[in-house]
């Protein structure tokens, strides 16, 4: 169940006598708002803290997007790597030079209109892949195109309306001394031919609009939202120049449930309005499983399965992969898996 509206804040939820999610829950009683509801196990490994949990229905791991839902992907990629390759440089106190392998050898594409989600543990080249793509970090070798360009030798100027990057944090990511209108429009700063301002205004509230925040919100400052609402400013930044690829990093992850639910439907609403392709970093299968349609499993800078999600994920052939399932459905810990 996706709950409307924003979490209360931190002085209200101390002074609330009654559940958090009352004043945003379509079937609270009155009982909700008077007492706080146990928390209690329903189902096997399945807790609840509602006083009505029969209503909610037990959550499952949510499905891929039904095929009725699926968008009409294109043939171009918008994003293509072969054998791409990143190395990194590492002096010791010796002043010794080494060479670390960062990436090996990947081979995949993202066609437009595709989600394709990347998962793997901490360490595995997740980080390392999206700077590359985005212009953080050069190609060590082999060829990694973006929008029908080389990144290795096209000026980085010509990708700044092609691709661009929500950040895990929303804290970090937005200046708090700049307004949500100026923050939202900043990828035209700089730009020889500047809208007016009526021509701004009625942009930022096209993009506020696309996001599913109020007009009002232009005239706030960062701090002045929740982390959910700051989540939705940046990728209202991301969506002003019109991407062919949105790339997310973990872009739920410090986020409340109910709004991880928010943005991750935001961005399946997106995708039909807007028809950009994402490339969806996560360590969460479930986040992935739910918005993507195929996905990459990495491990130790290589990519070791990939496939349409629902295949790789309900019938894993990597030995890692089989470990990253067992762990997400609550079959083991994996605290560093040992099969990659």
């Amino acid at each position: 169940m996706i709950l409307p509206g924003t979490m209360p804040g931190p002085v209200e939820r101390t002074e609330m006598k009654g559940c958090e999610f009352a004043t945003r829950c379509p079937i609270a009683e009155g009982l909700c708002r008077t007492a706080r509801p146990p928390l209690a196990e329903i189902a096997p490994g399945h807790w609840s803290a509602c006083h009505w949990p029969e209503r909610t229905g037990t959550v499952a791991v949510p499905k891929a997007a039904d095929a009725a839902e699926r968008i009409a992907l294109g043939s171009a990629p918008v994003l293509r790597a072969k054998g791409l390759g990143k190395a990194y440089r590492q002096h010791d106190w010796l002043g010794r030079v080494r060479e670390v392998q960062a990436l090996r050898n990947l081979d995949f594409e993202i066609r437009e209109g595709e989600f394709v989600g990347i998962v793997g543990e901490s360490g595995s080249g997740k980080s390392s892949l999206t700077k590359m793509i985005v212009g953080l970090e050069d190609v060590t070798s082999g060829v990694l195109e973006v929008a029908g360009m080389d990144r290795a030798t096209a000026p980085r100027a010509a990708f700044f309306d092609k691709v661009q990057l929500v950040f895990q944090d929303p804290q970090s990511a937005l200046n708090p001394r700049r307004r949500i209108a100026s923050l939202v429009t900043q990828a035209l700063e700089g730009r020889a031919h500047a809208l007016s301002k009526a021509d701004q205004k009625a942009l930022v509230t096209e993009l506020l609009g696309k996001v599913m925040l109020p007009p009002d919100v232009a005239g706030r400052f960062p701090d002045q939202l929740s982390g959910g609402q700051k989540q939705r400013v940046n990728i209202a930044r991301a969506l002003c120049s019109n991407p062919r690829l949105l790339i997310a990093d973990e872009i739920v992850s410090g986020l409340d449930v109910s709004v991880q639910a928010q943005i991750l439907e935001l961005l399946r609403a997106l995708r039909r309005e807007a028809g950009f392709s994402l490339l969806l970093v996560s360590h969460d299968l479930a986040v992935v499983r739910h918005v993507c349609d195929r996905t990459l499993v990495m491990c130790k800078g290589e990519i070791v399965e990939q496939g349409p999600v629902e295949e790789v994920f309900s019938n894993p052939l990597h030995p890692y992969t089989r470990e990253l399932v067992a762990a997400a459905q609550g079959r083991g810990l994996m605290a560093a898996p040992r099969s990659c």
